[in-house]
């Protein structure tokens, strides 16, 4: 059960909030965006994702994203790829993030709709949009890297990438 709008709001002024985003990507080198248009970080594309409810299991979260705002309800893996502080010194409210971000692979083009800008809808990229959400900005080289390489165990950062399968 979600808490109520005003005692979440009060909860995300206080602490960090820590959520999913989801890198999908499938057979033909792309990555799945959707349209955000809230009043809170858009407008712009941005990586499908949400925030971890009380008790609820990670793989949980990611099927419900996965399922809600791309309808896809199924992948053939799920890799962890990074964490990222995400910190907007510019909100009191949802202003501080803990984000674990995973990759998702599916094995079909899903269908989404003219490229249009409503919130909420979906967008094949095959390369990172200029028109990212700010929060989103810091993902363009992973973005890239996926659809360049399709893969999830490409090196970010100079470093070895450790990721398992959920």
């Amino acid at each position: 059960m979600d808490l109520p709008q005003h005692l979440f709001n009060y909860v995300s002024s206080i602490t960090p909030l820590v959520n999913v985003e989801l890198v999908i990507t499938g057979p033909s080198k792309f990555v799945l965006l959707s349209w955000r248009d809230d009043g809170l970080y858009g407008p712009g594309w941005h990586l499908p994702g949400g925030i971890l409810r009380y008790k609820e299991s990670l793989l949980d979260r990611i099927r419900l994203v996965a399922y809600s705002e791309c309808n896809i309800g199924s992948f053939t893996t799920c890799t962890f790829l990074q964490v990222n502080q995400v910190i907007n010194p510019r909100r009191d409210l949802r202003g501080h993030f803990i984000s674990l971000v995973f990759g998702l692979s599916i094995d079909y083009i899903p269908v989404v709709g003219e490229s249009n800008t409503q919130d909420g809808s979906l967008g094949l990229f095959y390369s990172a949009p200029a028109n990212l959400i700010d929060q989103h900005r810091r993902y363009i080289e992973l973005i890239n890297a996926f659809i360049s390489h399709s893969s999830f165990s490409i090196d970010h950062s100079g470093n070895s990438c450790h990721s398992y399968s959920l």
